[in-house]
């Protein structure tokens, strides 16, 4: 199981590396090649990490709720590592501006931050359903409340897959340019929920650490304008206009103009 693991982890890595520089290259992003290849890469974590533990949890009853909780970290945790990727992504966009020698990649910093993240989740989970590594609890058990508070805001978000976006039935938003931070300025203008308020809270946090860089600054002003608009949005809103953010930011992979 301890090499099942490994290479489901190495192919995971391919994967994301191959499917990046494939997204990357697209003259028009597929939205179905998007959706698909971020499946595939979130699960592949799980995966890689329900493996390893097979290789210490031997009985069935303890295998089927180590699954159980792996998905169940998958479900709560995707919006949350949609978001962590993209940001670390917007990062390494940041360093390889000045190189000109270098190529500017997106997607594979984002998906191997997303298989890597996903991992990590399932791992955590497995701890607490394990009693493993229980000093971690203190650490684990309060970043899964957090995820599910922020993926789950609405009724429509409490359905069993966090992403069904395989392809749009509306037309994309116009691209923008980040002017003001429109997370933190909702949350000073109305009454919200406690998770729609964590929402608002985490976006405006990390709306202050992304840079201004082409693709990055195009992402973050779409969805600073889309936020806006309509500040009381559910996490299936969220994911989906994370996914206009990224459509209308395609052009600019690879530019070294920066936003302004």
């Amino acid at each position: 199981m301890l090499l099942g693991s490994i290479g489901i982890g190495v192919i995971t890595c391919i994967i994301a590396i191959t499917a990046g520089r494939w997204l990357d290259r697209m003259a028009v992003l597929d939205q179905t090649a998007l959706f698909v290849v971020f499946q595939t890469v979130s699960l592949g974590g799980i995966a890689t990490a329900l493996l390893w533990w097979f290789t210490w949890v031997q009985t069935p009853w303890q295998q089927l709720l180590v699954i159980i909780a792996a998905l169940a970290a998958w479900r709560v945790s995707y919006f949350p590592i949609m978001v962590f990727a993209g940001w670390i992504a917007t990062l390494v966009e940041q360093l390889l501006l000045p190189y000109k020698t270098l190529p500017i990649v997106i997607y594979p910093t984002y998906l191997l931050c997303m298989g890597v993240m996903n991992y990590i989740a399932a791992m955590a989970a497995g701890a607490i359903v394990t009693l493993e590594w229980t000093y971690l609890l203190p650490v684990t058990v309060p970043a899964f409340t957090i995820a599910t508070m922020i993926s789950f805001i609405a009724p429509i978000d409490f359905k069993l897959l966090p992403d069904t976006e395989v392809r749009f039935n509306e037309p994309l938003p116009s691209p923008a340019l980040p002017q003001s931070n429109a997370y933190l300025a909702a949350l000073t203008a109305g009454e919200y929920s406690l998770r729609s308020r964590l929402l608002l809270f985490a976006g405006g946090s990390v709306y202050k650490l992304i840079p201004h860089s082409p693709w990055s600054a195009t992402v973050k002003g779409t969805l600073e304008e889309l936020t806006r608009k309509q500040p009381r949005g559910s996490a299936t809103l969220r994911v989906r206009e994370h996914y206009f953010a990224y459509h209308c930011a395609h052009p600019l992979i690879g530019s070294r103009r920066h936003g302004t």
